[in-house]
């Protein structure tokens, strides 16, 4: 078999790997950015909430079928990626946000955080659920929320701990499905032709490592707010009245530029 055979087959090779890791597995997310508009065929106002969904969905897709993703990864890991895909969101939300599939069988969970990081800059919500829900946690948590957050009658001064809060942030950040808890979080930003440009990485165990240390002794309320931390805090979901569930409580997280040290740059 002479030498440039051997060259044109491993290339090829090579070029069906990416195929395959770039097949339209992702139909899910792809089905569901639903461009909607009005008989003039303009675009609806989008709530900031919507927008960051819609933008969220947006670059796991990218994330899943970008070529320039895998090479970083791949030497990150010192792992030949097999697949790369979302996980589904049916019929509920996951903690995690894509599978990566490695060519020894291994996986691991990706939750991703798009976005520039900045100090002053909104936070990304991490999960949103009922407020009763948080009883499980402590009864003073759902009262202090439905006071804070909801603006219903009774006193703000209810202090929730910090062994309370590391429970919180260990449920709402990482979930309790163990498929689908994230190994992994990647802070990516996207530019303007839907093209991620940057891509950082950090094990869940430094991440939540920074979550925790940075954790203050009780929870604090500032307005409508409850805040954990400088980081994370609680706030009514809120929307326009078209939205659905605008009372839901929803966790918030800001990549500050000191959190985001976690992370290591790939791209």
């Amino acid at each position: 078999m002479s030498l440039n055979f051997t060259k044109d087959l491993e290339q090829l090779q090579q070029n069906v790997r990416g195929i395959r890791i770039r097949v339209p597995v992702i139909r899910e997310h792809l089905n569901s950015i639903k461009v909607i508009t009005d008989k003039n065929h303009k675009k609806p106002q989008l709530t900031q909430g919507s927008k960051n969904a819609s933008d969220g969905i947006k670059v796991e897709t990218i994330f899943c079928s970008q070529p320039s993703i895998i090479p970083p990864l791949e030497k990150y890991f010192n792992k030949t990626i097999k697949s790369i895909v979302p996980v589904p969101s049916i019929p509920s939300k996951k903690k995690s946000d894509v599978h990566v599939e490695f060519e020894d069988n291994t996986r691991i969970n990706i939750q991703i955080k798009n976005g520039e990081i900045v100090d002053n800059g909104r936070g990304h919500s991490v999960d949103r659920r009922e407020c009763q829900l948080f009883s499980q946690f402590s009864p003073d948590l759902e009262k202090f929320l439905e006071i804070i957050c909801l603006k219903k009658e009774g006193e703000r001064s209810i202090n929730i701990d910090k062994t309370i809060s590391q429970e919180v942030v260990n449920r709402c950040i990482l979930g309790m499905e163990e498929s689908t808890k994230p190994n992994y979080f990647a802070h990516t930003v996207m530019n303007d032709n839907n093209v991620i440009e940057s891509l950082g990485i950090s094990t869940a165990e430094d991440f939540m490592k920074q979550v925790h240390d940075n954790l203050y002794a009780n929870m604090v309320s500032k307005i409508t707010c409850v805040h954990l931390s400088p980081n994370i805090y609680f706030q009514r979901k809120g929307g326009t009245k078209s939205e659905s569930r605008p009372n839901h409580i929803q966790m918030k997280l800001k990549l500050t530029n000191h959190f985001a040290t976690i992370f290591r740059k790939l791209l």
